[in-house]
C-alpha cells in the first residue's frame, strides 16, 4: 500500500460495530437504560385544579380534576365525582345536574359542570381508575350551597 493510499485510508469511512460485551450498544433492548414502565393506579394522584365555589341549590358550578404521577400528567383516567357528607353527617345531597363522570384528556385534565340539590357545606370527592385499578382519591375544598 502506497503512502498516498494509507493517508487516504485515514479519512475513509469504516464500518461501526455495536459493543456486544454489555458495556454500550448491543441489541435493541440494550440500547438505552430507559424503557417502557407500567403505571400502577395507586400511584396516580387526583387533585382539584379548579375548586368548587359557593353557590345556590340547583345552580351549576364547574370544577376541574387533574391526574398525575409525580407531576407527570396521566391521560385516560376514568373519574367519578361524589358529594361528601355535610359536616360529617349524612345530608342527602346529590348531584342533580351535569355529568359527574368523565375521563382525563391528553393533559391529564377533566372538567365537570354539576349542581347540588340541597343546601349545606360540602366537599367533592374524585375517585378514579385506570384499566380497572383504583387511583388515589382527590378531595376538594369545602364549599357552601345555600337555598335560593
Amino acid at each position: 500500500m502506497s503512502i498516498t493510499q494509507r493517508f487516504a485510508a485515514l479519512f475513509m469511512p469504516t464500518p461501526a460495530f455495536a459493543d456486544d460485551f454489555g458495556f454500550t450498544g448491543g441489541t435493541p433492548d440494550g440500547w438505552s437504560p430507559f424503557g417502557p414502565k407500567s403505571l400502577t393506579g395507586s400511584q396516580i394522584a387526583l387533585t382539584f385544579t379548579q375548586q368548587p365555589i359557593n353557590t345556590s341549590v340547583s345552580t351549576s358550578i364547574t370544577v376541574k380534576v387533574h391526574s398525575a404521577i409525580s407531576g407527570v400528567a396521566v391521560p385516560g383516567v376514568s373519574i367519578t365525582l361524589s358529594v361528601d357528607n355535610n359536616s360529617g353527617t349524612p345530608a342527602g345531597a346529590v348531584i342533580v345536574g351535569g355529568n359527574p363522570n368523565g375521563s382525563t384528556d391528553a393533559s391529564g385534565n377533566v372538567s365537570f359542570t354539576i349542581a347540588l340539590g340541597k343546601a349545606g357545606g360540602y366537599l367533592l370527592v374524585a375517585n378514579g381508575s385506570l384499566s380497572g385499578v383504583a387511583t388515589q382519591a382527590g378531595i376538594s375544598t369545602l364549599f357552601n350551597v345555600k337555598n335560593k
